[in-house]
């Protein structure tokens, strides 16, 4: 039996949650597949109605997230449970926080910074990948907190836009 599957927008209920979003970044920043990400800023995005999580029962199973630079809505954070990876869940997180970033109506372009694992969802939506001196200086800040940023700007990680 195909379990149900909850997608929900972030907000002040999800706060519980920010322990486990943080283990299953960490665990995924170890292994060089993400940036870290604080407790406090994970926070501040599940107050601010950026983030996206899906839920198989109670069970926390998946998390997206909006993050605002001065010229882009990146969307970041995708981590889905090992346990439920290959089920579309990944991409279906992708799309609900695409919509979350569309209605926020802003003209800042919409970005995804991945590694080039990571990038096949994005491309599969349609994202368009950008050469990394296409971006502003300020979205690669992020890459201080990465495993291999020592690598910077010969390491594996693309910049992608959405194409609105």
């Amino acid at each position: 039996m195909k379990e149900k599957l909850i997608f929900e927008k972030s907000s002040s209920k999800h706060l519980q949650f920010v322990e486990e979003v943080k283990i299953l970044i960490d665990r995924e920043a170890r292994k060089d597949n993400m940036v870290y990400q604080t407790e406090e800023a994970l926070s501040e995005q599940i107050m601010n109605e950026d983030a996206v999580l899906v839920f198989s029962e109670s069970r926390l199973v998946g998390y997206i997230c909006l993050e605002y630079w001065k010229n882009y809505i990146e969307i970041g954070g995708l981590v889905v449970d090992p346990e439920y990876r290959e089920s579309g869940i990944g991409y279906q997180l992708t799309v609900e926080v695409i919509e979350l970033a569309l209605s926020k109506k802003s003209d800042k372009e919409i970005i995804i910074l991945a590694n080039s694992v990571s990038c096949l969802i994005p491309k599969k939506i349609g994202f368009v990948v950008k050469e990394k001196n296409y971006f502003h200086s300020e979205v690669w800040e992020l890459c201080e907190m990465c495993e291999s940023r020592h690598k910077f700007p010969d390491c594996r990680c693309v910049g992608l836009v959405y194409p609105v």
